[in-house]
Parts: C-alpha cells; sequence; structure tokens
C-alpha cells in the first residue's frame, strides 16, 4: 500500500465530512427552526420520525441504503457516501439545534415581527446569530461522526471511494501496518487540539460575558 493510497483516503474522509456536517447542520437547523416558529400540533412526531435512524441497528440501515443506492447507481460514489453520512449523522445534529432552540426566548420573533421585520428577515437577522454556539456545535459534532464512521460506510463504498477509517479497517483485518499507528497519532493529536480549542473558546466566551 503506497502513501499517495493513505494520502487519497484522508482527501476523501476530509471531503465527505467536510460536505455531509455542512448538509447535515443546514437540515437540522431547518428542522428545528421549523418546529420552533410553527410548533406544530404533531411536533413530537416529527422529532420521533427525525431521530430514526438513531434507533435502527446500524447494520440494518447499511443493508437499506446499499439496496437502495445500488438500484440508482450511487454505490461507491462521493454523493453517495455523503448522502449515507447525512442519513446516519443528521439526529446527532437535531438534538443539539432542538436543545439550542428550546433556549431561545419567544420574545425576540415578537419583537422583531412587532418591528416590521418579515419572517425571512428574523430568522437571518435576530434568530440565527443567537444560534451560533448551537450551529457550531452541531457542525462539529456532525464533522467529527462523519469522520469517523466506518460500519455503513463499509457497505457502500470500497473501491473508488475509500475512507481514513475504511483503509484503516481494510489494513488491520489484512496484516498490521506502521502506517496505522502513525495514523492513529496524528489522529489523536488532532482531537486532542480539537478538544482543548473548544474549551479554550468556551472559557474566553465565559469570560467575556461575566
Amino acid at each position: 500500500m503506497t502513501d499517495e493510497a493513505w494520502l487519497a483516503s484522508i482527501s476523501d474522509s476530509v471531503l465527505v465530512a467536510l460536505a455531509s456536517s455542512v448538509i447535515v447542520t443546514v437540515l437540522a437547523t431547518a428542522f428545528a427552526l421549523g418546529l420552533w416558529f410553527r410548533q406544530p400540533r404533531y411536533g413530537g412526531a416529527l422529532v420521533g420520525l427525525a431521530l430514526l435512524p438513531m434507533a435502527v441497528p446500524p447494520v440494518v440501515s447499511a443493508v437499506i441504503i446499499y439496496f437502495l443506492q445500488a438500484r440508482i447507481g450511487l454505490i461507491d460514489t462521493y454523493a453517495g457516501l455523503i448522502l449515507t453520512h447525512v442519513i446516519m449523522v443528521t439526529p446527532f445534529a437535531v438534538i443539539v439545534m432542538l436543545t439550542a432552540t428550546s433556549r431561545l426566548d419567544k420574545s425576540l420573533e415578537l419583537a422583531s415581527r412587532n418591528l416590521g421585520a418579515s419572517r425571512m428577515q428574523t430568522t437571518f437577522w435576530v434568530v440565527l446569530p443567537n444560534l451560533k454556539f448551537g450551529l457550531f456545535s452541531a457542525w462539529f459534532l456532525s464533522l467529527v461522526l462523519s469522520w469517523e464512521e466506518i460500519a455503513v460506510t463499509l457497505f457502500v463504498s470500497g473501491i473508488d471511494v475509500i475512507t481514513l477509517p475504511k483503509r484503516i479497517w481494510d489494513r488491520l483485518r489484512l496484516n498490521v501496518d506502521p502506517i496505522i499507528a502513525a495514523v492513529s497519532v496524528i489522529l489523536m493529536v488532532l482531537t486532542i487540539i480539537a478538544i482543548v480549542a473548544k474549551a479554550l473558546y468556551e472559557h474566553r466566551k465565559d469570560k467575556s460575558g461575566s
């Protein structure tokens, strides 16, 4: 296995994780804001439907997604893998955004609308700025979950598109490769840096707010 193959897997993982995390954040935000604005009678049922992929075993989801993508020709493609990660990760981002919107004061919307702002203006100028930390949390969580997703990825990719977790999985099954240890150390360092950066950001935010 050449170094170029590992670099290609890293680029595949970055591309899929970035694309899917952005899509997931947009979908979760739209869903949470729709419930917050409209407060439908069957909101609980809609939330349960959005969280359904969390309740289904990953193997069952993988088989369903595999046969669906096989019918439409998305197996082992970037589009198919991004779609797969969006399906699997969206429930987690929905939980984050529902938590964020639950802490949002409804009077913000009423005050904005009374001052003549439209629903769109209220959303982008009033509501979303107050949800920026929730948006970042949902995006970051989606990015991490997409980056490390392996269970369903094993079913829908493997020749043209090989993410880093899948390549590590393949190499561990076939033989022991020293590159795996090096990649694992790099991933651990990146994870530690991300956690420390997030902690420093929250500390600075609390310090500036106090």
